[in-house]
């Protein structure tokens, strides 16, 4: 056995090594058949015994090739029950021994099992399996995440793909971008807490959707974010949690899409149903978000939960600065007009559980950058505010609380319930600033908001009030407006300066809809419609959709008509030009044309049809990389749970619109809405001469369709087809501040509440 070895210098001839060994020996050999005798010698079994029983197999009829395989499966077999008991140095033997094989199909069995049972496994050998995905998909989770722990590169590279899926789950879209509530009651006289009867109900969902707990339970890329952390029972690492919030952190600052907000949220959340409560209490953010989930559940933000959640805030806060090495800086006015902290009006025009606090989620700037002596409490605690059922909650609560104040002839700025709720919004609304600027304070509530807009909204409020006393409720006709001509041009001023009044105004509308106050709703509008220019208007995507769904409600309980003021500049000043904003808008402007179509004159339809196509021409060009299939490398996970092309907001809901026949409810909404052009097309109202724009694109889109331009990407209807620039990878969109993600057609403006 010695002589063969040293023949064949310490080699195995196996894989590789023994490919090249048998070509080399074969190639230079004067008698082939000697040397063929000499290889198949050098590959025999060393012990000699052997030889006479495979004579005796042979006879049998069992070939020597069936013989050494079933001897090789039963070594191999062997081995892998033994593996468990071994020592690990004994292991660490094996592995060396057995991993130059691991490429091969009947040996990667000894290697794969001996990571299993190896705690830790080397770095050497963990750097060499990251390389290759095809291995590296077959190593057991416990590996992987100690490779993940290794590399914070490939952790990135498999974590992204699910943050960016997460924004396009169906009913993650439906609960993010329904902006309409119905408040449970409140007793204003006792501290806003919850009558017997609110106490009584909870709604997980609205609108019909899934509550916060089912849908992250079923949400795919919340469980596949599980799956790469871990969970106690199976190797859980805490300090994978951390950087998986760091990367979403990182995705939420560079740009600005909110669906990281709720998947945060969520995932946080997922944990603490599943009782993680050491990991939980890692988060600062716990408490917090645990709070926010309880009132979106119960529909209502009441006194104690509000003052809880200063408490938390303020405490977080305190805390973390203490920790800074850095003194922190006096809060200075803002850079660009977010929500105004600390600013003035004109400059700002001029400008144009029951966890406890534990350590904090360090901070994250940049992707590479890791500096866990900083923290971003502020930025961290204002992402879970911004998550979109949270803010649309802090909005509906902050209109009903006017309203009581109003209502007990009060004054609005002497109400903390406002101050805290004007706060909580306008952090949210400037988390992204905070995270990036590294603010470790909570921002100055701009003063302009409290004082002057409240009393301006208060007695607006009251003057509905009392016409409904005086049961003076009017839908269309002459009328004296709500609004006089200078209050209107305050309320304009106010919107156009402040973000956080702009989104508490067009609640309002919304509120005055659902009341069926359209003449108040109306008058709102008309305001909306001057301040919402093209580059504000895609900011409010769920204020457009609930719009379009609350207008296609009253057309067809005939509330209003094509003809009235509201149809005007809800639909005319608004919804038209919000088509940019997301699909899930352009669908559900494009229903409600449909419902108005008989309505509609052809020259009114035809315009309006178009206009959406017009307007959606520029986004649909940025989002053209967004519609290719997003590629899951380390495991592909369910993609019937997301929808298969995302939107300005990262959304993708599937939708069905009506009268149109779908293959299934799982179409996504690219399909609907070339479905609803085709409609359009389709019917005698509209024709090509009519209607050329539309009759145009529906051609192209089918040219396109025919020469297989959308290969591979099924369901995109030519929705995407438009020429448009390439985007970098998939897997880089919004992780790196040199590539803009797609999820966001615009450039988001940043907020500064530190330099002027």
């Amino acid at each position: 056995m010695a002589r063969r070895r040293a023949s064949l210098d310490g080699k195995v001839l196996v894989g590789g090594e023994g490919q090249d060994y048998i070509a080399a020996t074969l190639s230079r050999a004067d008698d082939v058949a000697a040397a063929m005798e000499r290889v198949r010698k050098h590959g025999a079994l060393l012990d000699a015994d052997t030889e006479p029983v495979l004579g005796l197999l042979s006879a049998l009829g069992v070939k020597r090739g069936e013989a050494y395989r079933e001897m090789l499966e039963r070594a191999v077999a062997e081995l892998t029950r033994r593996a468990p008991t071994l020592p690990q140095g004994t292991l660490l033997s094996l592995l060396d021994a057995s991993f130059p094989y691991i490429g091969i199909e009947e040996l990667k069995a000894v290697p794969l099992t001996v990571f299993a049972h190896m705690t830790p496994v080397p770095s050497s050998y963990l750097k060499q399996v990251s390389r290759d995905m095809g291995m590296f998909r077959q190593l057991p989770v416990e590996v992987q995440r100690q490779c993940w722990v290794k590399d914070a590169a490939l952790l990135r590279r498999h974590v992204s793909p699910s943050m960016m899926a997460y924004g396009e789950e169906t009913e993650a879209v439906r609960m993010n971008m329904n902006q309409d509530m119905t408040l449970a009651e409140l007793n204003a006289s006792d501290d806003w807490s919850p009558t017997s009867a609110a106490r009584g109900t909870s709604d997980g969902g609205a609108g019909g959707a899934k509550s916060r707990k089912a849908l992250r339970t079923e949400s795919a890329s919340v469980n596949r974010l599980r799956n790469i952390i871990g969970t106690t029972k199976n190797s859980m690492n805490p300090s994978l949690y951390i950087e998986v919030i760091r990367l979403c952190r990182a995705h939420f600052a560079n740009s600005g899409d909110d669906s990281a907000c709720s998947l945060r949220s969520q995932l946080l959340m997922s944990y603490h149903d599943a009782g993680e409560n050491e990991l939980c209490s890692m988060d600062k953010c716990h408490r917090l978000a645990w709070l926010m989930d309880a009132c979106i559940r119960d529909r209502y933000l009441d006194g104690r939960r509000l003052k809880e959640m200063g408490s938390l805030i303020d405490n977080a806060v305190k805390k973390a600065k203490s920790k800074t090495v850095k003194k922190p800086t006096k809060t200075k006015p803002t850079r660009f007009r977010i929500v105004g902290f600390g600013a003035k009006k004109a400059e700002a025009k001029k400008d144009g559980n029951e966890s406890d606090d534990g350590g904090s989620i360090s901070r994250v700037h940049d992707v590479h950058e890791r500096d866990d002596t900083l923290e971003q409490v502020p930025g961290d605690m204002g992402m879970i505010l911004q998550d979109p059922p949270v803010l649309h909650l802090l909005l509906h609560e902050t209109i009903r609380t006017l309203e009581a104040v109003i209502e007990a002839e009060g004054v609005p700025k002497k109400e903390p319930r406002l101050h805290d709720l004007t706060k909580f919004i306008c952090l949210a609304l400037t988390s992204q600033a905070c995270l990036r600027e590294n603010f470790s304070e909570v921002p100055a509530t701009p003063e302009p908001i409290v004082k002057d807009f409240y009393t301006l909204l208060g007695k607006l409020m009251l003057d509905v009030m009392l016409r409904d006393n005086d049961d003076d409720m009017e839908t269309d006709g002459a009328h004296e407006p709500d609004i006089d001509v200078e209050t209107r041009g305050k309320f304009k001023e106010l919107m156009i300066w402040s973000p956080a009044i702009r989104k508490i105004m067009l609640t309002y509308a919304l509120i005055c809809l659902q009341r069926n106050n359209i003449r108040t709703a109306t008058e709102v509008l008309e305001i909306a419609a001057d301040v919402l220019i093209d580059d504000v208007i895609i900011y409010e995507g769920a204020f457009a959709l609930t719009l379009a769904n609350r207008m296609s409600t009253m057309l067809k309980k005939k509330q209003t008509t094509v003809d009235s003021a509201l149809w005007k500049y809800a639909v005319d000043g608004i919804l038209i030009r919000s088509t940019s904003a997301s699909l899930e808008v352009h669908e559900e402007v494009l229903r409600m044309l449909m419902l108005a179509a008989d309505e509609l004159t052809t020259e009114a339809l035809a315009t309006a049809v178009e206009a959406t196509l017009i307007n959606t021409k520029k986004s649909r060009k940025q989002r053209k990389k967004r519609a290719k299939q997003i590629v899951y490398e380390y495991e592909p996970i369910d993609t019937s749970k997301h929808a298969r092309h995302g939107s300005s907001h990262n959304f993708g809901a599937t939708a069905d619109v009506h009268g149109i026949a779908a293959s299934s409810t799982s179409a996504a909404s690219v399909d609907s809405i070339r479905a609803a052009c085709e409609l359009f097309a389709s019917t005698k109202k509209l024709s090509k001469e009519s209607a050329p724009i539309l009759f145009d694109w529906l051609n192209k889109r089918s040219k396109c369709a025919n020469d297989g331009d959308n290969a591979g990407i099924a369901g995109t209807g030519g929705y995407f087809d438009d020429e448009g620039d390439e985007g970098g990878s998939i897997l880089d969109f919004g992780l790196s501040r040199d590539v803009k993600s797609p999820s966001v057609v615009r450039d988001s403006p940043l907020m500064s509440p530190r330099r002027a």
